[in-house]
């Protein structure tokens, strides 16, 4: 079958003979031309425009203001948990966050985000405290710099945002050993197959709005990547935190000086692999002493909206008490007069990941079963599901 695109060239190329024979009898310079070009095809409206459409102003050719846009986040999930010492089932509006991005003079960007009110129950504010404030300046594709409040990127999990992950909770050890978002400035960029990213913060964050309020301890952040091949890149990360009192008491950082991470990210085709070995030297008390970890995090891409992700992760204290279960999930399956820490802990985490609209809109399901050696001796199961969506 001849397709219409095909006769329009045809009947094209057909009369543009004919005016070439006939200027050529005519004795006559003549040029012909053709315009081939298809009808241009608007694509169906689907829910995935409501979260492509929070831009309020663009326009490259301003020489102050190239865009100003909306962002936001919500995560919602229920869970069921069961465990040798109790159970708990709830649903729990997991983030709610609203914001403004803004680019300006070509180069640089503004990103501000609060945190949203979650229980409508409590007599919280609605506008709870700030998230991030921050603005970066790309100098060149290979460098940036970014001065405000934002995440000191220690860890493969820690570096990768709440939109983009994997598992609805980050591994034990990585939200025990974690610094919140802080005060600081940053710089990095790439050169060849090397990554790195530099980093001073400012340890303490005030109880009101969670700003940086100066009194604290110093934390630094040193990261560098290396591309491998093209399917693979490693990575070092290295985070100090002064232990300094105003700094632990307002929570910016936690009861370890020094936090290490090797880790990996792998993509073959359809299966991908995120690994990392962390390591982080603590204060040497009961709860807070030394500690060790690893993560493996197998995915597959069964469609193209289909992933399916399994992660196995493990961790061990010098203490007795070193580690502590989960605050969400497990801590609540505890009754009283059970002890929630251990020296000990093993998890196994099957899910999936149905992304609608990619990261932007995606229902999530999982199951995790964990055990926890020492003064817990927990074992539980925790079934999940939720969504999550930003624009």
């Amino acid at each position: 079958m001849i397709k219409p695109n095909n006769l329009i060239k045809m009947a094209a190329f057909a009369g543009a003979s004919a005016l070439v024979a006939g200027s050529a009898v005519a004795g006559d310079d003549c040029k012909a031309v053709v315009c081939d070009k298809a009808p241009v095809v608007e694509k169906p409206w689907t829910i995935c425009n409501l979260f492509d459409n929070s831009t309020l102003y663009e326009n490259d050719s301003n020489p102050f203001l190239q865009e100003l846009a909306l962002i936001g986040r919500y995560q919602g999930q229920w869970y069921s948990s069961d465990s040798n010492h109790g159970s708990d089932t709830d649903w729990e509006n997991r983030r709610w966050r609203a914001g403004i991005k803004a680019k300006f003079l070509h180069d640089f960007e503004f990103d501000g985000q609060f945190n949203l009110k979650t229980d409508f129950h409590s007599d919280s504010r609605f506008i709870e405290d700030v998230e991030e404030v921050s603005i970066k300046w790309e100098a060149t594709k290979d460098f940036y710099v970014q001065v405000g409040k934002f995440k000191p990127k220690v860890t493969n999990e820690w570096s990768t945002s709440s939109r983009n992950i994997l598992t609805f909770e980050r591994s034990l050890l990585v939200e025990q050993v974690r610094p919140e978002k802080l005060g600081g400035v940053a710089v990095g960029g790439k050169v060849g197959d090397f990554s790195y990213d530099l980093g001073i913060f400012e340890g303490a964050v005030d109880d009101d709005w969670t700003l940086p309020d100066f009194n604290g301890g110093i934390s630094v952040l040193a990261k560098v990547g290396y591309k491998v091949t093209e399917n693979t890149k490693v990575g070092f990360d290295y985070f100090y935190a002064d232990q300094d009192k105003e700094s632990l008491a307002s929570g910016g950082v936690e009861e370890y000086q020094n936090v290490f991470s090797l880790n990996s990210t792998s993509q073959f085709g359809k299966f991908g692999l995120i690994t990392d070995l962390i390591f982080a030297t603590g204060t040497d008390d009961k709860h807070h002493s030394d500690a060790f970890g690893v993560v493996i995090m197998p995915t597959y891409e069964i469609t193209e909206k289909l992933q399916a992700v399994f992660r196995y992760q493990y961790a061990s204290a010098d203490s007795s008490e070193g580690l502590r279960l989960r605050s969400r999930y497990e801590r609540p399956t505890v009754n009283d007069g059970y002890s929630t820490y251990g020296d000990g802990y093993n998890a196994f985490y099957l899910g999936a990941n149905y992304r609608i609209c990619k990261d932007k809109l995606k229902l999530m399901a999982g199951v995790e079963y964990s055990t926890m050696s020492g003064p817990a001796d927990y074992s539980g199961w925790t079934y999940m599901t939720g969504i999550r969506m930003y624009y």
